[in-house]
């Protein structure tokens, strides 16, 4: 009897774990699709020292609804010929570009990096080209195409550099475990890299890595 009870509470409890996981995980995608988690998940990291950057232009890394009400649907503009299908949206006097990256496996319209560089003529005239309305590209954090060394550093925290090349300068955060950042978004990992030509800079990128 006493083995049948507790057969029966185990059973319960296994039920009761995985209704919550279910609900936990619909609770999520439902908050991706509308974006209403992008304020909760500001809240999350907002005391670190260092702010990732996620969004451009307040369109935000793996937030359809930023997407859809900046551009509508952008699926459509995929160029699925890559290994790791991307859109590249054009500023509107074609001078600079954002390539919005999108993983295989995620929902309409949720693209999980983003890099932004001067336009060459070689990307001009593509399938997946998209001309905005921004004439820069600008991070929340203030981070744009053109800006000194100087005027970075006033925004990105040495103290978390992964590298120190006087060109190249790479965050990283891949510790899940002890990230709210990572568990807000339930990705792995996230990195990002500012190339500099001398002083100025010239292309970044940023997001979630491909698992």
């Amino acid at each position: 009897m006493k083995i049948q009870l507790l057969n029966l509470l185990f059973l319960i409890c296994i039920f009761s774990y995985q209704a919550d996981k279910n609900k936990g995980k619909a609770l999520l995608n439902n908050n991706i699709e509308n974006g209403s988690n992008v304020k909760s998940r500001n809240t999350t990291y907002q005391n670190l020292k260092f702010k990732p950057d996620t969004s451009i232009n307040g369109i935000s890394l793996m937030n359809p609804r930023s997407i859809h009400n900046s551009f509508g649907n952008l699926m459509q503009y995929i160029d699925n010929d890559k290994d790791i299908p991307y859109v590249l949206i054009l500023s509107i006097d074609k001078k600079q570009y954002l390539k919005l990256s999108f993983h295989p496996g995620s929902i309409k319209n949720e693209f999980s990096y983003f890099e932004i560089g001067i336009l060459k003529d070689k990307l001009l005239n593509k399938k997946n080209n998209v001309v905005s309305k921004y004439k820069t590209f600008i991070t929340e954090n203030n981070i744009k195409i053109g800006i000194s060394k100087n005027v970075f550093f006033k925004y990105r925290n040495k103290q978390f550099l992964k590298t120190k090349n006087k060109n190249l300068y790479t965050y990283e955060i891949d510790n899940f475990m002890s990230s709210a950042f990572l568990k807000a978004y339930n990705m792995p990992s996230y990195s990002a890299k500012y190339r500099f030509n001398n002083d100025t800079l010239v292309q970044f990128e940023f997001g979630f890595d491909y698992p």
